[in-house]
Parts: C-alpha cells; sequence; structure tokens
C-alpha cells in the first residue's frame, strides 16, 4: 500500500508522496511539513496557531478525535486561570504571582519559566476573550469577571471558566480549533505517533501509524511535543472515561535524547466514588465528616502525631485539592493510603466520608474558591456515607525546556502536561491550563522560527532503523494490553501514589522491569488497535519507571513527592532537581538546578 492514504480523512494529498528507496523498509507514507504538532489538546492548539502565524506550514496529528482526546477536554468542572489582572485583589500583580508560582513549586520551578507564565497568561487571556472564550461574569457586577482562590494560590486571581460541557478546561479547545479552522491548519486524526525520528542529534521529524495500520514518516523542520500527560500509569477510576494520557510523549522524548525532570511530583486527588460529584469533599473537609474504613472504624485519628487535631487536618486540605506533604493535611491522604494498602479499604478502593454529624446548613468555605456558590442556595450532601479514593490527577514534570520551550534536542520543542518547568513540586490549581496557552503559544513560535531558518532534512534509513524496529518487537505470545496494564496499576497503587520508599520504589522498579522484559513482548497482536494499545502500554512502562527512578533518588519529601523514610523536607541537600536522560540505551540520573 505504498503511497497510500486510503481512510485518513482531511488529509493533504499534495504533500503525500510514495518514498522511493524508503519503502521497502517499511514505512508506506511520506507527509513533509514546516511543523508537526503532535496532541490535540490546549497546548497542541494554540501552538499550531502561533506557528502558522509566524509563517510555517503546519501539521497538526493527534492519536484520537479532534475535541475528544486529552486530559484538556477529560470530563470535570471547568477548572481555574490563575491571572493577576484587574479582577484580582488590588495587593496582586504578575511579580506577586510569579512570586506564588515559585513558593508552590517549592524550590523545583524555572524562574524564568515561571516569571514567562505569570506575564503572558494576560496576552492569553485576553486574546481567548477576543476569541470566544467565556470566563464567569462576577455576579455583584464590580469586575468583569468572578475570581477567588484556588490550590496552593495566595490571592484570589483564579478566574472561573465556563463549562459548556466541552471537558475539564471548558470550551478552551473549542475556541482554538473555531481558529484553527480559520486558518486552515491541516488536523489529521487517529494517527499514533510511535517515535520522533533523530538525524545526527536533531529532530526531523515523527513516525506514525495511520488509522489502517500505515506506517507514516512525517518529515519536518521541527517538531512541536504536546501528547499529555500519563494518567494511565496509575489505576484507573472505572466509573470515568478512560483518559488517553499513556505517558506517550515522556517515552517518546527520553528514546529521543532529551532530558527530562520533576519527574517524581505527580499530583494526587480525592475523588467521590459516583454517583457522587468530585466536588464532594473538595472544600466541604471544612464540614469536618467522620473518615471511616470498611469496618466502620475511625480512620485518621490514629494517624494524626500527638497535638495535632482533626479539624486543623481537614481545614488545611480545603486550601489545596492534590495532596501535599508541606502541610498538616498530608495526614488524610496518608490515611487512605495506609488503610486501603492494609486492607482495610472499601470494595471500590477507597474509605467513606461520613457527613451525617454535621450541619447540612452550616458549611463556610474556608475561603472563595474559583466558581462562585450561590447563597441562596442551601447546601444538601447525602446523609449515607460517601466513599472516597485516591486518583491520580497530573505530572508537574517532563521534558526540560527553555524559554523558546525548546527541548534538549535540537528542533524538538514541548508545551503542556508533557513538558516540565514552569511548575514544581506543587502548582497552583489552573495553573497547566495557563502553562498550555502561554508555552504553547511560545513553542509554536519559535518552532517555526527554527523550522524556517534550518530547513527539512531526509532522514536516513538508518536513522529510521530504530523506530521502525520497535513496531516489530510485540506480538510474541497470548498476553493482553490489559493484563500488562492491571499489573503496572496494582504496583504503582501501593508503591508510586502518596506513600513511597526506598524498599517500595526499588520493588516497583524491579516489577516494571519484569512487566517490560518477559510480559511485553508476550501481548498478543492481531490488529493495528492492539499494536497501538501496546505501545500504550509500553510508554506507560517507560514513563512509570521514570517516575520511580526520581522518587528513589530523591531522599527527602518535598511537595507531592512524600517518603515515608524521608518524611522531611531537606533543602540542604535536595533544592535541586533530578535530571534525567538516556544515552546508549542505558538510563542517566543526574542532578542540576533549572534556570
Amino acid at each position: 500500500m505504498t503511497g497510500q492514504c486510503a481512510g485518513i480523512a482531511g488529509w493533504n494529498r499534495a504533500v503525500i508522496r510514495t518514498n522511493t528507496g524508503i519503502e521497502d523498509r517499511g514505512v508506506d507514507i511520506i507527509v513533509d511539513t514546516d511543523v508537526l504538532v503532535i496532541g490535540g489538546g490546549g497546548a497542541a492548539c494554540r501552538a499550531a496557531i502561533a506557528s502558522h502565524e509566524a509563517g510555517a506550514r503546519t501539521t497538526v496529528v493527534l492519536k484520537g478525535k479532534f475535541g475528544r482526546s486529552g486530559a484538556t477536554v477529560a470530563p470535570g468542572m471547568g477548572v481555574a486561570w490563575q491571572a493577576a489582572d484587574a479582577c484580582s485583589s488590588g495587593e496582586d500583580s504578575p511579580e506577586v504571582h510569579f512570586a506564588n508560582i515559585i513558593d508552590a513549586g517549592l524550590g523545583m520551578a524555572d524562574p524564568r519559566l515561571a516569571r514567562i507564565l505569570a506575564y503572558e497568561v494576560l496576552e492569553r487571556m485576553e486574546e481567548l476573550e477576543r476569541w470566544g472564550l467565556q470566563f464567569v461574569p462576577d455576579p455583584q457586577g464590580i469586575n468583569p469577571h468572578y475570581t477567588g482562590y484556588s490550590c496552593f494560590g495566595d490571592q484570589p486571581r483564579a478566574h472561573g471558566i465556563l463549562n459548556s460541557g466541552h471537558g475539564h478546561a471548558g470550551d478552551i479547545v473549542v475556541v482554538l480549533r473555531r481558529q484553527m479552522q480559520a486558518r486552515g491548519i491541516s488536523v489529521q486524526e487517529d494517527i499514533f505517533v510511535t517515535d520522533l525520528v533523530v538525524e545526527d542529534g536533531q529532530c526531523v521529524g515523527a513516525l506514525a501509524l495511520g488509522p489502517d495500520g500505515q506506517v507514516v514518516l512525517y518529515r519536518a523542520g521541527a517538531v512541536v511535543l504536546a501528547a499529555g500527560g500519563a494518567r494511565q500509569v496509575f489505576p484507573h477510576e472505572k466509573e470515568r472515561p478512560l483518559v488517553d494520557t499513556t505517558g506517550d510523549g515522556y517515552a517518546m522524548a527520553l528514546r529521543a535524547g532529551a532530558e527530562l525532570t520533576n519527574m517524581e511530583y505527580t499530583q494526587f486527588m480525592l475523588h467521590a466514588v459516583p454517583p457522587f460529584p468530585v466536588t464532594v469533599p473538595g472544600s466541604h473537609w471544612a464540614l469536618f465528616p467522620k473518615l471511616r474504613n470498611r469496618y466502620g472504624e475511625d480512620a485518621l485519628q490514629p494517624y494524626l502525631p500527638a497535638g495535632l487535631g482533626v479539624e486543623e487536618v481537614l481545614y488545611e486540605r480545603t486550601l489545596h485539592y492534590p495532596f501535599s506533604s508541606r502541610d498538616s493535611s498530608k495526614w488524610l491522604d496518608i490515611a487512605f493510603a495506609r488503610e486501603i494498602s492494609e486492607g482495610r479499604g472499601t470494595d471500590e478502593g477507597g474509605l467513606y466520608v461520613d457527613f451525617s454529624a454535621v450541619d447540612m446548613g452550616a458549611f463556610k468555605p474556608s475561603r472563595p474558591q474559583h466558581l462562585p456558590s450561590d447563597p441562596d442556595v442551601q447546601v444538601a450532601l447525602p446523609q449515607c456515607p460517601v466513599q472516597v479514593r485516591p486518583a491520580a490527577h497530573a505530572v508537574n514534570g517532563g521534558v526540560r525546556i527553555d524559554e523558546r520551550a525548546a527541548s534538549t534536542v535540537p528542533g524538538l520543542f514541548a508545551a503542556g502536561e508533557v513538558a516540565a518547568g514552569p511548575h514544581g513540586a506543587d502548582r497552583l490549581g489552573g495553573g497547566m491550563v495557563t502553562n498550555c496557552q502561554v508555552f504553547g503559544a511560545r513553542a509554536g513560535r519559535f518552532a517555526a522560527e527554527y523550522a524556517l531558518g534550518s530547513g527539512r532534512r531526509s532522514p536516513s534509513p538508518d536513522g529510521l532503523a530504530f523506530g521502525l524496529s520497535r513496531l516489530g518487537k510485540y506480538g510474541g505470545g497470548q498476553k493482553e494490553t490489559g493484563d500488562v496494564l492491571a499489573a503496572l496499576q496494582e504496583a504503582t497503587a501501593t508503591k508510586l501514589m502518596v506513600l513511597r520508599s526506598g524498599k517500595g520504589l526499588k520493588t516497583l522498579v524491579a516489577r516494571i522491569q519484569e512487566l517490560t522484559s518477559d510480559w511485553l513482548p508476550a501481548i498478543a497482536v492481531h490488529d493495528v488497535q492492539a499494536l497501538r494499545r501496546a505501545i500504550e502500554v509500553d510508554n506507560s512502562l517507560c514513563t512509570a519507571e521514570l517516575m520511580a527512578h526520581a522518587a528513589l533518588m530523591r531522599c527527602e519529601s518535598r511537595g507531592s513527592h512524600f517518603r515515608e523514610d524521608y518524611p522531611l523536607l531537606d533543602d540542604n541537600n535536595w533544592r535541586v532537581n533530578i535530571l534525567l536522560f538516556q544515552r546508549d540505551g542505558r538510563l542517566n540520573q543526574i542532578t542540576g538546578t533549572l534556570g
């Protein structure tokens, strides 16, 4: 099927050509472009617009359907948008916002990138509004928008984004998609990128699988990696739609020779088991409900140090939804992890939060949230216990980038959750959404500048050999991808979520290596979808191992990283970033300082 593009809707046939001399090595189709953007969420869309505006021919590829793929459009309430504009308090400013990002990062954020984020978010916000994005209006009509507090924020600068049913980040992708369509930017769906192509140390494109199994070579002057996070590394919440963030970007960047950093920092939330919404408990910890295990026993008090009260712990937890070792609220998440790991959790893998003894009408949030509440609506919480369990949310680390969103591999740029630097050990609530827009725009602009300045290079057959060989490494047995994934998630649930220790992390690394060397090659691959899933699981295993190695190396507790055997923050020895990179097939770990 050399040179065919059947079944690939929306392709620009003018840039598809038969690859004479390479097709016998396994490539079916070549697509030429100036800038290749990998991903379909907020960062990818904004990068594509910026690249196009800079004069580069831009091609966007994503492994799912546009508007339905990635964390940006994952189910959830409208998120916060942190911006120190005229709607926030008179004490706020971009410089105060910058300082807040640094404080939340506990020394792990790149100050250059944090300052860019705090200042340029205002321009991106104005732009999105001009394009049609709606923020929650001020109910009192004093300011254009309502603002409140969000996780780790010290000023009420968090603007709520209206969500009309398009996912976690509201209508951002919808708005950006209209802009992309108006510009005629090429978007190719159901294209699963398997590897970046590197020639003489420079990223010159990517290999991918088309929807009908075609092996596609994208030749590009520059590549923007905006492939999202890695929620699949951790146990999936069966009641919620499967999120297709499988660690692809981290694994591909590592194989391409890029440096990654802050991979030990993953956010973990406490989610209610449906039918109760994700906002229970959330700010409702301020009602001081009882936490009970499957036997009805108090599941929190036994874990608290002497002199620390339950109410203090629960109150602190209303100030940030993700787990952090930075304050006393950590004992709530530790209690969850310990009770569940020792078999006292519910059948759904959680604990019971009991509101039956609280005064439902006495609810008063610890501080105004980023979405306004209606004072005339009576708070209604269930009289029966709510099941709540830990869940993975987002990765604060990823591909190391500079101010141009350039990675350490020439020609490779990164933005969004796959990139590291603007955030650290903790991050401000909604900071990932603003990060996607600020650094998505920078990645697209500077990728276009790089591509138009350096031109496109054609990879040699030898340069494609590694990526092509990986496509044939699966299919040697009868194992299902679900079996391998379940085994990985079972291990990360007890060794990498919240409670970490040297012994547990070493056990986890050994388990991942066993799954990679013994289970992965035995996966049954009977069609292109099975091959895609096998590669995704391979990427998840690689990403989990990166996280485990970084967590094992960091012998302290800092933000979302908590070590039972090193429970204290240690600025004397560990106020440094851990850098991960691969050379000659071996993983290297060194320490350094971002910025």
